[in-house]
């Protein structure tokens, strides 16, 4: 259930709505803004740690990860 803040990755959007779900930064100066940012407005990055927790808790959890795999396996 936390606010994630993680350096972008080219597969992050495939899991999650950036800026909905998760926050991202490309350079250490954008990770100190965006840090200064959500500190600073905790409503906002409470509905984004929400968002995320949903998502993870609806798509990406070791059961679904399993489930997809043994699925694979069966085909």
């Amino acid at each position: 259930g936390g606010f994630y803040l993680v350096q972008e990755a080219p597969d992050h959007h495939e899991y999650f709505r950036i800026g909905d779900e998760i926050v991202t930064w490309t350079e250490p100066a954008e990770l100190i803004e965006k840090a200064r940012y959500y500190t600073q407005h905790p409503a906002v990055t409470d509905r984004i740690r929400r968002a995320g927790q949903r998502r993870v808790l609806e798509h990406h959890t070791w059961q679904h990860r399993f489930d997809r795999l043994f699925a694979h396996i069966h085909s």
